[in-house]
This record gives C-alpha cells, sequence and structure tokens, in this order.
C-alpha cells in the first residue's frame, strides 16, 4: 500500500469485513493489514484509520462478542482463528492508543464503541491467556486512562475529574 491509495482503501476494508460473514480469520487478515499500516505510515495513516475505524470496531466487537463461548475451547479450529482475531484486535488498539491516532477513539462520532472497545481489552487479560498479550492490554487500559485523564476536552462518558 502507499499513500495514494489511502482515499479508497477504508471502503476495501468494509466491503472485505462485511463479505467476511463473521470469519474470523478474513478479520484477523484485515486488521492486520490495518495495524501493518500503522506500523509502516504511523500518524500519517490517519485517513485509513479514521475512515475504517468505526466499520472494523463493530465488526471484531460482534464477533468476538458473538463467540466468546468457544474462546476456552483451545482444541478447536474456531477458537483458535478467533484468538488470533483478539491477538490482532489488541495490537490494533495498542497501536492505535499509543500514537496521535488515539484521538480517534475518544472522537465524539466513535464515542459509543469507546465502551465497549476498553471492556474488550480489559477481557483481553484474562481470554487470551498469554503474558505478552496480557501485558498490551494492560498497557491499553493505562494509556487510555492517561489519555482521559489529561484531557482538558469533555470526552465520551463524562467530564475530566478536577
Amino acid at each position: 500500500l502507499g499513500k495514494g491509495t489511502f482515499g479508497v482503501v477504508p471502503s476495501v476494508l468494509a466491503e472485505m469485513l462485511r463479505g467476511a460473514g463473521g470469519d474470523a480469520k478474513v478479520g484477523t487478515d484485515v486488521v492486520t493489514l490495518v495495524n501493518q499500516t500503522i506500523s509502516r505510515f504511523k500518524d500519517e495513516s490517519l485517513p485509513v484509520v479514521a475512515g475504517a475505524y468505526g466499520v472494523l470496531v463493530a465488526s471484531v466487537l460482534t464477533q468476538i462478542q458473538s463467540n466468546k463461548s468457544i474462546l476456552g475451547n483451545t482444541a478447536s479450529q474456531e477458537a483458535r482463528e478467533l484468538r488470533d482475531l483478539y491477538k490482532v484486535w489488541v495490537q490494533f488498539v495498542h497501536g492505535v492508543a499509543h500514537t496521535s491516532l488515539s484521538r480517534i477513539c475518544v472522537a465524539e462520532e466513535n464515542a459509543a464503541s469507546l465502551q465497549p472497545l476498553v471492556q474488550s481489552v480489559i477481557e483481553g487479560i484474562t481470554v487470551i491467556a498469554e503474558p505478552s498479550a496480557a501485558k498490551c492490554c494492560v498497557q491499553v487500559v493505562s494509556r487510555l486512562a492517561n489519555l482521559w485523564a489529561s484531557s482538558t476536552d469533555t470526552l465520551p462518558g463524562g467530564s475530566v475529574p478536577e
């Protein structure tokens, strides 16, 4: 991907997720692509991340929430694919939270997804059951709390404490 494709990438990613029909493997591929874009282009990836954010968050959280019961089944291929999705999801949130892209998480148009996003990361500490993933989850929660506490603006979900 080059910066010249940034205008069409969000709609392509959205179409891939819609066409996936809840397939965790496709979700993993899409989130991995977004993670690679963030890694390569850093803050310049804002148009891609902002454009795909709503559908990406909705799709991944729906897949995770609707399939929670299978996550404990370590022998299942479906459970492994869902855990893989969960891992790249946490990496995505970590990448966004630790760059200037973090403002996307707290943007007014994404206010409804902030609480479920944070909840998914908190649950990831126990669901993924890998020390590196748990550490990543804790770092995300800490970063988002620091962003909220240091903000001079009113964030979705309430005002900043005095």
